[in-house]
């Protein structure tokens, strides 16, 4: 090595040094110690590795320049951490940045299970009872099923209603529904992690009744005619869960 490298690099401030540095009192106190120091470590080494690959830094510009990188680093952080952004997307429910706003009743219900809640406790008989009870009751009066649970994703929804209903068997599903949504989780391998067999139908931009129809292999009424119109390209809920209901007859 060169004697004017060794000589720059021996001139490099120490972490010590650099955490009694006045420019850093106010992260000293308001970032954790051991990141604060990997920090100022990952500027250290950046900084060795400019001037081993000929960066004109003079002693005096070093630490200065180090203390820069370490004040970047902590602005990068803030940046990834959780805070209010203005949607501009043009789309209101924007998963990207948080979907719906929270409704300031359901802020004041996360406020109140902050504090101790009877979240597994009945008031009148002041034994223990069942977590989410509550809102299983609610769910399954809105939706008129005979049970619910509530989970927080759609992936976990998703394994959880075929594992409960179709384990083993096969389903029928679109091309086009085959995406990977939020969180990474593509829904092929979401429907095998549940256990079922997937059975693909149309294509992923048009999928017709007729191609739902196609693979039931038992329906009433096969002579029926469903005709195939512009309507029903990519059909919503209503046909699919009619068509469903008559080959479960």
């Amino acid at each position: 090595m060169p004697h004017n490298k060794t000589q720059s690099l021996s001139h490099l401030p120490a972490v010590d040094e650099l955490l009694r540095c006045v420019e850093l009192a106010e992260l000293r106190v308001a970032v954790p110690h051991e990141r604060l120091v990997g920090w100022i470590r990952d500027a250290i080494a950046r900084t060795r590795h400019d001037l081993l690959n000929g960066s004109k830094l003079d002693v005096a510009e070093c630490q200065p320049a180090i203390i820069q990188q370490v004040i970047g680093a902590r602005r990068a952080d803030q940046r990834r951490a959780m805070q209010p952004v203005i949607n501009a997307t043009g789309i209101i429910l924007h998963t990207n940045v948080g979907r719906a706003p929270l409704a300031a009743a359901a802020i004041a219900r996360m406020q109140a299970a902050g504090a101790y809640t009877n979240l597994e406790l009945d008031l009148q008989s002041g034994q223990r009872s069942r977590r989410g009870a509550r809102v299983t009751e609610l769910l399954a009066k809105l939706t008129g099923a005979e049970d619910a649970l509530v989970v927080n994703n759609c992936a976990g929804a998703t394994l959880l209603a075929l594992q409960a209903t179709a384990a083993g068997r096969e389903v029928i599903i679109s091309r086009g529904q085959l995406v990977e949504i939020g969180g990474g989780f593509r829904l092929p391998e979401v429907f095998e992690a549940a256990g079922v067999k997937l059975h693909e139908v149309g294509t992923t931009n048009r999928t017709y009744i007729s191609d739902y129809q196609a693979a039931l292999t038992e329906i009433p009424d096969t002579n029926q005619n469903i005709e195939t119109t512009a309507e029903q390209r990519n059909p919503g809920p209503r046909p699919r869960v009619a068509l469903a209901a008559r080959a479960s007859r």
